[in-house]
């Protein structure tokens, strides 16, 4: 929000996602000085996966893939693509704290899928947001064979199979 906005007490304009306004709220609530606790965790790690689609909206504006990438930010910058992203960004969350701090991992984990839940209950409109959140944490649950997570991606980061 520019310095003009702000003297005439205009917000940034809502952008159609329930989540991506969710997440910029609270970044806005934070401060040099706030202390972080899980709920501020989990508002700048919801923040982060709203900002994989950046790229496709600055591109979309500029580029000379515009409309292409026009095209797809229409189709997967919505509140269930950022469903599916976090999904795998709370996957990859979970394992790098089994590998690297065990012991915080429930403690950490838990309460922040909880929270993931609850918040995109409330995006989505679905009562079953917690079996989606389930099925797919089995479907990445494959990686979880191989000892060293990252030797499950190629070098062009796809996974091996």
């Amino acid at each position: 929000m520019g310095l003009l906005s702000r003297l005439r007490g205009k917000g940034k304009e809502p952008s159609g996602s329930y989540v991506r306004d969710w997440a910029e709220s609270q970044r806005a609530a934070l401060s040099p000085e706030t202390v972080f606790g899980i709920n501020e965790i989990f508002g700048v790690m919801i923040y982060s996966v709203t900002r994989f689609e950046a790229f496709l909206e600055r591109e979309a504006n500029s580029s000379s893939l515009h409309l292409f990438a026009k095209e797809l930010y229409a189709q997967y910058s919505g509140d269930a693509s950022l469903f599916e992203v976090g999904c795998y960004f709370f996957f990859r969350t979970d394992a790098w704290l089994f590998s690297e701090y065990p012991d915080w991992r429930e403690a950490v984990s838990l309460p922040l899928a909880e929270k993931y839940i609850a918040l995109f209950s409330d995006a989505l409109n679905m009562p079953n947001v917690g079996d989606l959140f389930d099925q797919r944490w089995d479907m990445y649950g494959v990686l979880r064979a191989y000892p060293n997570i990252n030797e499950a991606f190629g070098p062009n980061g796809r996974f091996l199979s």
